[in-house]
This record gives structure tokens, sequence and C-alpha cells, in this order.
């Protein structure tokens, strides 16, 4: 059930994040950005982004240690320091959920013992059930066979760290950057070793670099802000930052997930339908329409998708599209119910009311004898001059709620 006071208090922190009022938008969405629903999920992301916004104009003014604090709530909002489209997957998604379980991943690297992603899995199953050593081993010998692949070199570098042999991690991290320049992990890994070993100036250029790959990543940021107090003057030449994303569509790997997600989850698209309209509508809605679009790519023959990208793109105003998805939703099931639903209400808002109240009929013929369909014909009619029909519709609608107030008025009108 919505709470009108936390609906006014997200409007209006949307509303100030949108007009650059960060300040505002942290005061209105950060009391309500704990919990699961929707709300609270966007309330936290939008309140990380103003953190993190808030904290690049301090740091543009030296305030270093005031830039660090504002740095480090966005990275608390955002531990995944990507985009809206990430930070909703990893909300939606357990963190392992997909992974493969020990003995599945022994026998996979037995039907494939070169299958780099599935012995990285292996080292960090081993290490994170403790046993260093053996993760280690595995990803030393999977080196042997394969020298340069950037992702083994890094995560054998993040075990060494871990250990504090910080010169193995270095030279590794070096190799791992050498065969992958844009590995922002690595840039990361790289300016931690760096600074721990004493040698400041070149890790502030590896965090530099790695918040150029990733502009949402606050943790880099708040390094940055310390390494830069430390620094003092001498970090003045280095406040060119790279703007942070909202919408990260084309990360691939989390719009796979999120489209997987929309998929197996339809009730993940009608909890953000019920969200009060805001001025973030348009990045909100459009990740989602490039979920859906995206699962619809996969599976075209699933008539809920189509429906649910019809109704994600009226919320954008995009109503001629939205009614192409919804008679395409029909004409894979003309007996959905709620599609034929949307299709009416389509072609109401477009003039098209003959057509509307064609669907409606049908829907009510497969079963949707629910007051507010009756009562949406009953005005269709009306508008068209069948009076009796729009009587009947009305006083049906009245049967099945008595208290049901416009069909009431409605009725009333006809008498009168």
């Amino acid at each position: 059930m919505a709470v009108p006071g936390l609906n006014d208090a997200y409007e209006a922190g949307m509303a100030a994040f949108h007009a650059g009022r960060y300040e505002e938008a942290v005061t209105h969405l950060a009391p309500i950005a704990d919990g699961a629903s929707p709300r609270a999920m966007l309330a936290r992301f939008y309140a990380g982004q103003a953190h993190l916004r808030l904290g690049m104009q301090r740091f543009r003014e030296r305030h270093y240690a005031v830039a660090a604090r504002h740095f480090r709530r966005a990275a608390e909002a955002n531990p995944v320091a990507g985009g809206l489209c990430r930070y909703l997957a990893s909300c939606y998604v357990a963190v392992g959920r997909h992974d493969l379980a020990a003995g599945e991943l022994s026998r996979a690297l037995e039907d494939d013992p070169d299958d780099t992603e599935t012995l990285i899995r292996a080292a960090l199953v081993a290490w994170k059930r403790g046993r260093s050593d053996d993760a280690r081993t595995i990803l030393q010998q999977a080196l042997r066979r394969h020298p340069d692949e950037p992702e083994l070199l890094f995560q054998l570098a993040t075990i060494e760290s871990g250990a504090e042999r910080y010169e193995e991690a270095i030279e590794l991290l070096r190799r791992c950057l050498e065969s992958q320049p844009d590995h922002a992990r690595a840039h990361m890994r790289l300016a931690h070793c760096l600074g721990v070993t004493g040698r400041v100036g070149e890790a502030y250029a590896h965090l530099q670099h790695a918040q150029r790959l990733e502009p949402n990543d606050a943790l880099v940021a708040f390094q940055l802000s310390l390494l830069a107090g430390l620094q003092g003057e001498a970090a003045a030449g280095a406040r060119s930052w790279r703007e942070p994303v909202v919408l990260d569509v084309h990360d691939r790997r989390a719009m796979d997930r999120l489209a997987t997600i929309v998929r197996e989850e339809p009730e993940f698209v009608e909890a953000f339908l019920t969200l009060p309209e805001t001025q973030v509508d348009g990045d909100v809605f459009s990740m989602l329409l490039a979920a859906l679009q995206r699962a619809i790519e996969k599976h075209p023959e699933y008539a809920d998708l189509r429906h649910q990208c019809s109704r994600v793109l009226t919320r954008l105003g995009r109503l001629s599209e939205a009614v192409g998805e919804s008679e395409r939703a029909l004409t894979i099931n003309p007996r959905y119910i709620n599609a034929l639903i949307q299709l009416a209400q389509l072609y109401q808002a477009t003039c098209r009311e003959e057509e509307a109240a064609v669907r409606l009929e049908r829907a009510v013929a497969f079963g949707a004898d629910y007051p507010d369909v009756h009562y949406m014909l009953g005005r269709l009619y009306q508008s068209r001059g069948s009076i009796d029909k729009a009587r009947a519709a009305y006083e049906r609608a009245l049967q099945l709620n008595g208290g049901f107030a416009a069909a009431r008025q409605a009725l009333d009108s006809l008498a009168a």
C-alpha cells in the first residue's frame, strides 16, 4: 500500500536531484532509502548519486575531507559501483545465485580444464572457504597455460595482495594492464598496492585512470580524496573527473541479468509501474524498456513481455509504440485479459473509441467481470450515444461494487 508521506518525500527528492539540488535531494531521499521496495531502492540509488556529485563538487573546491565523507556514503548506497541497470540487477539477484556449486565446478573442469572462467570460479570458491593456497595453485597452473589472460592475472594479484605480498601483486597487475589497459579493478588494486608501499603519486595516477573507466565507483573517488588530502597542492592539477552516469544500458552483463529478471519475475516491472510519476521517469523506465526489449529479443513468443513493454512505453508517453506491443501480445495470446484492457485504454487515449469498446467486450467475455472494466465500457458507450448499453454497464459495475462512487454518479447522470 502506498504511503502518502513517503511518496511525497520520494517525489520531492527526485525533483531536487533532477534540478541539481543535491543537498536537498539527500535530505528527502536518505530517510526513505531503507528496504527492498522499488521506491526505497531508487531513493537509495539517487541519494548515492547525489552524494557522488556533491563529493566531486567538494573535491574541486579542495575540501578533501568533506568530499571523502560524501564519497563514502555514495559507496555505501551503491556498492556495485554501476549505473541504474547494474544497481537494480544486484538488488534483485543474490550474490552467487547463478554460481556453480563446488561439485559442479569440478565436473566442469573435467569437461574443459582450460576454461578460464570456470577456473576462476573454482579458485574463488577455494579462497572463500579459507583455502588460499589451493586458490593460488589453481590460478598459477591456469596462468602457465594462459600467461596473458588479464582476469587470471588480476585474481591471482588479489590473492597475493590479500596476503600482503604486494610486490608480487604489483608485478601481476602490471602484466594484467599490459594485456587489458581498461581493466578498472586492476588499476584500483594496483593503486592500493602502490599506496601501501609508499608510491603515492603513482597510486594516485592509477586511481584517476580507474575513475575515468568507472565513473560511478564512489570507492575509487573516496580513495582519491584521501590521497589528495595527503598530497595537498600536488593534487591541484588532478581534479578532472569523468561525470557519473545514471543509465548504463551498454553494460551488457548487467543488461543480461536484468533481462533475465524481467522475464522470470513479472512482478519486478509491475512494482515500478506503481510508483508516482517523477522527473526521473525517463531514466528509470528507459532502463526497464531496454531490459524488456533484450528479453523479447531472446523470447519473442512471450506475450507477457510484450504486455509489460506496452505498459512501460505508455509510462514514457510513447503511445503509438505501446499500441503495437499490445497488439503483438494479443496476436500471441488473443485471450490475454490484461493486454485487452491495456489496448482498450490506449485506443481510448488515441481517439479510437469503437475499437476500445470491442477490446473491453472481449475482455469481459473472457472473464474480466470487473467493476472498473464495466465502468470504462459504460463511459465508452455513453460517449457514442449508446445509452442503454451504458446504463447496463454502470449497473453491472455497481452490482459488483456497491460503493463505486464514479459508477453511481454516471448512472445518476443518465437518469437526469
